[in-house]
């Protein structure tokens, strides 16, 4: 198999240890530079597994950050507060886009350059109340936090 590319991996090596299967297993090298224990070659050799994981997250960012049919916590929240602003039927309009507050992110990708991947336990957040979802004014939050920047300035938690 030297020298063999499967997608974006190239044949390194074998490992010498077999797999909990008694299958061998092997080094690959992804097309990004990242190096792969692939424990089952024939899902290489199949084309199941293209690539590190790199290529999946380009397929998320140019695919609306769908992932085997389900739908990334990024890609809701940056719907949502879209929606949220644009969508006088939303029924939190009127305290988003009723009161003037703009999505200005042109693509998901732009909004996701700007937040990156959503930590456990936090949600979208403006840093300004009373500002628009653009860069700059947006963070992952958590709830405590966002309580205490909200125009009521009430919580329950």
């Amino acid at each position: 198999m030297k020298g063999q590319v499967f997608g974006q991996l190239s044949f390194i090596c074998y490992i010498p240890i077999l797999n909990k299967h008694g299958k061998k297993q092997a080094w690959f090298e992804c097309d990004c530079g990242e190096f792969v224990r692939i424990t089952n070659l024939s899902n290489v050799t199949m084309q199941t597994t293209k690539s590190c994981g790199c290529l999946q997250h380009t397929q998320l960012m140019s695919h609306g950050a769908k992932c085997r049919g389900a739908v990334q916590p990024e890609y809701k929240s940056y719907s949502h507060a879209k929606q949220r602003c644009t969508n006088n039927r939303d029924k939190d309009y009127k305290d988003y886009g009723g009161r003037g507050i703009e999505f200005k992110f042109k693509s998901f990708e732009e909004f996701y350059k700007e937040l990156g991947p959503r930590p456990t336990g936090m949600s979208l957040d403006r840093k300004d109340n009373d500002g628009n979802y653009e860069k700059g004014n947006v963070r992952w939050a958590t709830m405590l936090t966002q309580c205490s920047n909200r125009r009521t300035r009430r919580c329950v938690l």
